[in-house]
């Protein structure tokens, strides 16, 4: 599960794998198909929702590969 934790303006901001992340990011976004999202192809989403995932979160967050990743970058920190 990747973790999201928000720098800059997003400072204090921190979300728990991608569902978190991707709820708001959408939210931010305003994104909602016409006929819904059960209408649009898995595949193509799978791929669509991870594209844009990676994109959103390139700017002020930082995003870990895993909570372990995470937890030991905050461990690092503290030191």
């Amino acid at each position: 599960m990747r973790v999201y934790e928000g720098i800059g303006p997003h400072r204090g901001k921190c979300l728990f794998g991608d569902s978190d992340a991707r709820a708001l990011m959408y939210e931010q976004i305003g994104i909602e198909p016409i006929r819904g999202w059960e209408q649009i192809d898995r595949e193509f989403l799978r791929q669509f929702d991870r594209d844009m995932l990676d994109w959103w979160y390139s700017g002020p967050w930082i995003v870990y590969p895993s909570e372990e990743a995470y937890r030991a970058a905050k461990e690092e920190e503290a030191l």
